[in-house]
């Protein structure tokens, strides 16, 4: 995914990024608690990144360092 790409996933709810992206039921977590996050739902992606929903909006997406340098690395090469 591109840093374009994750923008995109700033402007979709919950009910849809589940739909769109086939979610397994076991891959949610609800009423989970993340630093000052409560409550909010979880969708881990099951290749280092989490999705974190509350009130059916976006408001985390964390990435592992690998995916992190990965992402970083491959816009950078796309770019020079």
């Amino acid at each position: 995914m591109t840093l374009n790409d994750y923008q995109q996933q700033l402007l979709v709810d919950v009910d849809e990024f589940i739909n769109r992206n086939r979610i397994p039921e076991s891959q949610i977590a609800k009423h989970v608690q993340y630093e000052k996050l409560q409550d909010v739902t979880c969708i881990n992606l099951e290749d280092g990144l989490w999705y974190y929903f509350d009130h059916g909006k976006l408001q985390l997406i964390y990435a592992s360092n690998e995916i992190l340098a990965r992402t970083l690395w491959d816009e950078f090469q796309t770019r020079v």
